[in-house]
């Protein structure tokens, strides 16, 4: 009987450790998973921290092109305003020279009408 007893007791107390491995194994097993579920979170954070600092960029590269836009309108708006400055002038100065043309024609006229 004590043999038997002994023989059994063995077997329960290896039972008990490879319950004990198993359990140390499973164990092992989660930590694993749930290690590999917090580095794909990671991941996925990293990924949509990029987009967004892609997303940045390119609002940025918009607005950025959008005032050269604006401000290259803005030279054109100028330069044709200068355009048509130039041009007002410079009717105002064939204006006043025909006008002396015109003046000094007419006192020809008078002066050679007073000499004849």
């Amino acid at each position: 009987m004590y043999i038997y007893h002994c023989k059994v007791s063995r077997q329960i107390r290896q039972k008990f450790r490879e319950a004990a491995v198993i359990g140390m194994l499973e164990q092992e097993e989660e930590e694993e998973e749930e290690e590999e579920e917090e580095e794909e979170e990671e991941e996925e954070e990293e990924e949509e921290e990029e987009e967004e600092e892609e997303e940045e960029e390119e609002e940025e590269e918009e607005e950025e092109e959008e005032e050269e836009e604006e401000e290259e309108e803005e030279e054109e708006e100028e330069v044709e305003v200068e355009v048509e400055v130039e041009v007002e002038e410079e009717k105002e100065e064939e204006e006043e020279e025909e006008e002396e043309e015109e003046e000094e024609e007419e006192g020809e006229e008078l002066s050679g009408k007073r000499r004849e």
